[in-house]
């Protein structure tokens, strides 16, 4: 449109058009905004995870034990029991079976029960315990915790007959000795065909670090049950303590006493128990 002289046109834009673009302006800020908002949100978010992250690690690092452990359990070499059942499927007695006749005869019988499902009424627990650093963790006592108990069953006995096999060896770290029956701790003895054996019998509290380890000899026993059990080791550091248990690769140890009665026995080399009521049943 073109004005005249008394109406000139004015060129300066309209009402709408400045208003258009002052909204086109402010749309742009805020987009800017958001995306600075959005760079500041996610660091922010960077950097609390991180903290998180960070706080959680130390925490889990608290919790964590000071100390590690590894078990060598052994069998009472004396004697091995196979719950009673028809004499005629009694298992090869480990003496005279080739897979194990060597174990058998230098003391070690696990891998012949583990294959026959025997069990011994004890237990040698050899238990080395270390720090997981350089800081010193004292230990402060060692219990046995019974998890599961039943009657003995009867059961068939294998055995030789002078209770320990020749030349075996037994350690003369830390002694302790548990009852199982009643869960308490006694005195450690050597066991008959050992007596020449030193026993060093354990004094809590003692001191462990990653160089520097400590093995308690452990003789577990029992008459009466059927017991599957753990130990308790308690530990005390830098104003924290706890309890760690000890178990045999995540399950408990077990152990069947004779209580329930023997229903036969077999005793290497011997076809007959001289003043014996039982059965010999290989």
């Amino acid at each position: 449109m073109q004005g005249d002289a008394a109406h000139p046109v004015s060129t300066r834009p309209g009402l709408v058009a400045r208003s258009w673009r002052f909204v086109r302006k402010l749309s742009l800020g805020k987009k800017a905004l958001l995306a600075l908002g959005t760079l500041v949100g996610a660091t922010i978010i960077t950097v609390v995870g991180s903290l998180v992250t960070q706080a959680v690690s130390e925490w889990c690092s608290q919790r964590k034990p000071p100390i590690a452990y590894a078990v060598k359990p052994q069998l009472y070499p004396a004697m091995v029991l196979i719950p009673a059942t028809d004499h005629d499927d009694m298992p090869t007695p480990p003496w005279e079976d080739p897979r194990h006749v060597s174990a058998w005869d230098n003391g070690d019988v696990t891998g012949w029960a583990e294959a026959n499902g025997a069990h011994s009424p004890g237990h040698f627990v050899s238990i080395t315990v270390h720090g997981v650093s350089d800081e010193t963790v004292r230990l402060t006592d060692l219990r046995v915790n019974v998890v599961d108990a039943s009657p003995a069953p009867a059961v068939v006995l294998y055995a030789r007959p002078e209770h320990f096999p020749p030349g075996l060896e037994i350690a003369e770290n830390r002694s302790i000795a548990f009852n199982l029956d009643t869960g308490q701790r006694i005195a450690p003895e050597v066991p008959d065909g050992l007596r020449e054996a030193r026993r060093v019998p354990a004094m809590f509290p003692y001191s462990v670090s990653i160089s520097d380890p400590e093995t308690f000899d452990v003789f577990v026993f029992t008459e009466r049950c059927d017991c599957a059990y753990v130990f308790d080791l308690d530990w005390a550091a830098r104003g924290r303590t706890g309890t760690m248990i000890i178990d045999d690769d995540g399950a408990p140890f077990r152990a069947v006493g004779m209580g329930g009665g023997i229903a036969g026995v077999c005793v290497e080399g011997a076809t007959a128990v001289p003043g014996s009521p039982m059965p010999v049943v290989c």
